[in-house]
């Protein structure tokens, strides 16, 4: 009898809510052995957000977190989560958007 092993495939996407981010965790999703971290600026999606929609139909494959690209406590907080809910990544898809505000990359810059 053989026993079949499955080596999940952990995927931080940030960037996740729209646009090439949704769907690269759309596409991750479908493949079963993948665990996809879904990182977003906002996590109070909206129920018909296609996020949210994909979370319900597959709670064990998306994992939804917070996360801002210029909040430094944030990133540590979820790579702290996967070192201990996974204890690996596999691959990072880093598409998070440029600031849309000047003046705040400005002050984070200064700072």
């Amino acid at each position: 009898m053989s026993v079949k092993f499955r080596a999940e495939l952990i995927h931080p996407v940030t960037g996740a809510s729209r646009g090439v981010g949704l769907a690269l965790v759309q596409q991750l999703a479908q493949k079963s052995n993948n665990i996809v971290v879904a990182a977003v600026r906002d996590i109070n999606l909206h129920t018909d957000h296609p996020l949210s929609r994909l979370i319900t139909e597959k709670p064990k494959s998306v994992v939804l977190v917070n996360l801002s690209s210029a909040i430094e406590e944030e990133h540590i907080a979820v790579a702290a989560m996967m070192e201990e809910r996974f204890g690996k990544v596999d691959v990072i898809i880093a598409n998070a958007g440029p600031f849309r505000d000047e003046a705040s990359a400005s002050r984070l810059l200064i700072a």
